[in-house]
């Protein structure tokens, strides 16, 4: 039934998924440079500060979960709380094929960015920009899938700034979470600012569950109940069954500061620093997948499984960046930017029924840390000329290189380092032909320290027959050098034994070559814009090499190469204003994915992705919005009793969203708002996506 609401709704009113006034809006991420968003040879999503203070959104995963090409895939991180942190895939090319940036700089965390959909502040930002394809020929490994880059505010002419207050939490009043945030902006003479603070405090979210509890026979190495356990002491005082409040958000608290400064030295010359801060700390109860006990003799523990444990993190971010732009002649300029984002992490994982298990204190049964230091050092310039008024031409270089010191390369716990480093150089035409026609070309080489060297081309064409029919083509290309993780780690965690593809141990006997994944991006696409209506459509095929995977064995998790695979779909966004005061969007996406070896599809790909929108003003600045949201069918694994790894379908699901929005205008702003997730209730499979229920939230905002 509810699969028939969104048919016929999508039928009644069709709309723009992103901004309404394309022809105002300029990107830079896709081309380095300033273009149009609509005369861009890519598909691109821009959410300008605007649409993200109306979409009432606590955090980015908020947010982005309204974007029909991007899915949230959960489990990211070998951690017992991954099931309730996201990362992004985009046009089903997985999290680790996402690139997340933060004014074009990369973050400092944990792999796949998993937390940060939690803790960046969206009271700092100015606009996001979304690249949707391979954007490997400018921005190197990684950007397989895309690249969203946040730009944060930037300073302006005359002071100005906002403070807002939200808070949320389940229509039943748990797991309450507030947010406060401030920021203010400004410039005097040739210095400018911008600064910001937020501070997020989280009750957490929990629901009731049963820990369905195994332990390991010392013989047979089968998974037997503890009270059948041939161990007496284990066997005396370990439950066949434990009650455990499962956390569904942490409790957590997370501290933001932000800072940018720039000074206009001549007319030719600007330069600035920036500087953030983020304090994190949270934690939260689980059924962890494995924990040892106490109870064996030396240091063979008998592990436990589906055992009850408390997750805890401390987690400290440090960036500092430096950046200038010179006009060394009118037609050339020479651009430039260093910065270093360091991260230390500290994670513990202890027993919740501790006593039970043989240890003297809770501190005692801490084991699964997953502690590390992340450094992040990067290095940019590049050049832009105007040749001949036709070609802007772009020349830059960049060395990052990236340390990793973490406790998940030995089984000891011990702090082990690894680094990686990369140079690359990058050269791209953007050639204006005429008026209406424009192409670009690009090309990068990347050398990499613990890979093959890599190089990717880009070409793409954009012609505007009008103002209605805009037609664009791409070919592009992208890859991705595994993670430290899927080579090195070596850790018994609580979602299970990860060992990575050069790690050899116990049953795993050999090393494997993990190679780079690469894919071959084709699109084609058209928009436009005609009186009440706009739309566009894209049509996308993108063909994976040797795409890297996490690969289950009966006793252990490694990562391989899963042969080759591909990913083909359709975009489509309608438009249209039926009057001044109301309007309806629409972004909906068609995907459909295969492992060509097993011709299974890929796991955690919606096979299909909607967004409906509608937003209603019956009186001068108050706002009633709605929006239908609906993810398709995908696909999961998980393992039996005997380690057998099993697949499973979990069914689509559609959420329903209310939302109320109401400015006071007078000599300052003020905005209230509040609202309702998921009205209509619906349950989620938990192997998917944590299950919060309906959510309710209310806030304001001043601008001054």
């Amino acid at each position: 039934m509810k699969s028939k609401i969104v048919y016929l709704s999508l039928c009644a009113c069709l709309a723009l998924e992103a901004s309404e006034n394309l022809e105002a809006i300029t990107i830079t991420s896709a081309t380095k440079s300033e273009k149009r968003v609509d005369g861009v040879a890519a598909s691109v999503i821009v959410i300008t500060q605007e649409e993200i203070q109306n979409s009432h959104a606590g955090r980015l995963r908020d947010l982005f979960e309204n974007l029909p090409s991007l899915t949230l895939q959960n489990g990211a991180f070998p951690s017992a709380s991954a099931k309730n942190k996201s990362a992004l895939s985009i046009r089903g090319l997985g999290s680790s094929g996402t690139l997340l940036l933060i004014d074009g700089k990369r973050l400092a965390g944990e792999v796949k960015n998993p937390y940060d959909l939690d803790r960046i502040p969206l009271s700092i930002i100015e606009r996001i920009e979304i690249i949707k394809g391979p954007s490997s020929a400018l921005y190197g490994s990684d950007a397989m899938g895309g690249v969203i880059n946040i730009i944060t505010k930037a300073p302006t002419k005359e002071v100005e700034g906002s403070f807002g207050l939200r808070g949320e939490s389940s229509y039943k009043g748990e797991g309450f979470e507030g947010m406060s945030d401030l920021d203010i902006r400004g410039k005097k003479e040739k210095f400018s600012y911008a600064l910001s603070g937020s501070i997020l405090e989280g009750a957490g979210q929990e629901e009731s569950k049963v820990a369905n509890v195994y332990a390991k026979h010392p013989v047979s190495g089968a998974k037997v109940k503890p009270s059948t356990h041939p161990l007496p002491a284990l066997q005396n005082n370990v439950k066949d069954f434990y009650a455990v409040q499962e956390s569904l958000t942490e409790e957590a608290t997370v501290y933001n500061l932000n800072t940018k400064f720039q000074y206009e030295f001549t007319e030719a010359l600007t330069a600035g620093v920036d500087f953030s801060f983020m304090k994190e700390e949270r934690e939260g109860d689980y059924i962890g997948n494995y924990h040892p006990s106490n109870y064996g003799s030396g240091g063979n523990k008998i592990p436990l499984y589906n055992i009850p444990v408390k997750s805890e993190d401390s987690n400290r971010r440090t960036h500092w960046g430096t950046h200038f732009k010179a006009k060394l002649t009118p037609d050339l300029t020479l651009f430039g930017q260093a910065y270093q984002s360091k991260y230390k992490k500290r994670n513990s994982t202890s027993a919740l029924y501790w006593e039970d298990m043989g240890y003297a204190s809770k501190e005692a049964s801490a084991s699964n840390g997953m502690d590390a230091n992340v450094k992040v050092s990067a290095y940019e310039s590049y050049l832009q000329y105007l040749a001949a008024q036709s070609h802007l031409l772009t020349l830059g270089g960049e060395y990052r290189d990236e340390t990793r010191e973490g406790t998940v390369f030995n089984q000891e716990g011990t702090m082990e380092t690894k680094k990686v480093d990369y140079k690359a150089f990058y050269f791209q035409d953007e050639w204006e032909a005429s008026d209406r026609w424009n192409w670009l070309f690009g090309v990068r080489y990347d050398d990499i320290s613990n890979a093959d060297s890599k190089t990717t081309f880009k070409i793409g064409t954009h012609y505007a027959l009008s103002d209605s029919l805009r037609l664009r083509s791409s070919f592009s290309q992208g890859y991705r050098t595994a993670d430290i993780r899927e080579l090195y780690i070596s850790k018994q965690t609580p979602v299970g034994l990860q060992l990575g593809s050069e790690v050899i141990r116990g049953v795993k006997t050999s090393a494997y070559d993990l190679k780079p994944e690469f894919v071959n991006a084709y699109e084609i696409g058209l928009g436009g814009r005609l009186d009440a209506w706009s739309y566009d459509l894209a049509l996308f095929y993108n063909d994976i090499k040797d795409k890297i995977e996490m690969v289950r064995y009966p006793a252990y998790y490694t990562f391989e190469n899963i042969a080759d695979a591909r990913t083909l779909g359709i975009e489509a966004t309608l438009g249209y204003a039926w009057s001044d005061s109301l309007k309806s969007s629409l972004g909906w996406m068609e995907l459909r994915s295969e492992n060509r070896e097993t011709k299974e599809d890929l796991l955690l790909t919606p096979l299909r992705t909607v967004r409906l929108k509608t937003e209603y003003e019956p009186l001068p600045r108050l706002i009633l919005g709605a929006t239908l949201r609906h993810v398709g069918a995908q696909e999961y694994e998980l393992s039996d009793l005997s380690d057998n790894v099993h697949r499973y379908k979990a069914k689509a699901d559609t959420f329903l969203d209310l939302s109320i929005d109401y400015t006071i205008e007078g000599s300052k702003r003020y905005k209230l708002f509040g609202g309702m997730n998921n009205v209509l209730g619906e349950k989620v499979d938990e192997n998917i996506l944590a299950n919060r229920g309906r959510v309710m939230y209310a806030g304001l905002r001043y601008f001054f």
